[in-house]
């Protein structure tokens, strides 16, 4: 899984340590679901600086905190210097997930296999002069293909 890891320069005190160490993953709808549902929806639907912060705070765990304690608020109180942090962290992640894109997109694919003849003759069924479903037994009857009239005991 592509994920981003590093240390908060400042961090966050909770429950008496500072936490610095963290981990930010790339972006997932159920994360704009998750804040759409959220108590913080209402104070960031119509901020974009608000909604980046609540979105950002679902991708980010930090050593050491409940993932209840990874709100809008807490993103607020973060110092400037640990924002800055945790956005280079989002750059370098946009440069993981674009190679991991392109990738994807080197990787060779001749696309589907070729249909074979499942009677395992030919897969023109006889036009070429082998044995197949238009021709005969020995291959010496053949019938033009889409002519019904020319098949042995035709009418």
């Amino acid at each position: 899984m592509l994920e981003e890891y590093g240390t908060l320069p400042l961090g966050i005190i909770h429950d008496g340590a500072v936490r610095r160490r963290y981990c930010l993953r790339p972006p997932r709808v159920r994360d704009a679901m998750a804040v759409r549902r959220s108590e913080d929806y209402v104070r960031c639907r119509d901020d974009d600086e608000l909604m980046g912060l609540a979105l950002l705070a679902r991708r980010l765990r930090i050593d050491g905190l409940p993932d209840q304690a990874m709100t809008l608020a807490m993103m607020e109180d973060l110092f400037d210097e640990d924002i800055a942090e945790i956005m280079a962290a989002e750059r370098r992640l946009g440069e993981q997930l674009a190679r991991f894109r392109r990738e994807g997109a080197q990787t060779t694919h001749s696309g589907p296999a070729p249909l074979k003849d499942p009677v395992g003759d030919c897969p023109e069924d006889g036009r070429d002069g082998s044995p197949g479903v238009a021709g005969g037994v020995d291959g010496n009857q053949r019938a033009a293909p889409g002519r019904a009239e020319d098949l042995p005991g035709a009418p």
